[in-house]
């Protein structure tokens, strides 16, 4: 719920500029879309920063629910990463033309205490029928 309240709040201050899409992201159909890892000290897991910013002159659909994560440990095993969300507050929403948010999620691995060199993140998940982009970020220590 963060995330659509800063959406709609950073449409109102500026709306989003599509030049500041960094070389790591990715281009969907309306949506904008890229991510960093990082730790926090209360969180058990990595830490996925989903940036997302609507180019198009009307609202676009987003599900962060539907984003794909995969862990990736130091000796090169994969675990299927699912988010914390203790109160079901990551739902489909649509986002208002030109707006930009963000929003932070912990996922945890299968395993407690997984060590996770890096994380994996399709971020063409968020969009229905959208077509598998991954992208690839390390977490840091």
């Amino acid at each position: 719920m963060r995330w659509f309240v800063l959406a709609m709040l950073a449409a109102c201050i500026s709306p989003y500029n599509a030049s500041t899409l960094p070389p790591s992201g990715v281009r969907l159909s309306c949506v904008d879309a890229w991510v960093e890892a990082t730790t926090r000290p209360e969180a058990e897991g990595p830490v996925v920063v989903v940036h997302v910013g609507n180019r198009c002159d009307h609202s676009a659909r987003v599900d962060l629910g539907s984003l794909k994560v995969v862990g990736l440990d130091e000796q090169g095993a994969t675990w299927p990463l699912s988010p914390y969300d203790p109160r079901h507050e990551i739902e489909p929403r649509r986002m208002d033309a030109l707006a930009w948010g963000e929003e932070w999620i912990e996922f945890h691995a299968p395993v407690h205490g997984a060590s996770l060199a890096s994380v994996d993140v399709d971020v063409g998940s968020i969009e229905a029928l959208g077509e598998a982009r991954w992208i690839r970020v390390v977490v840091p220590r």
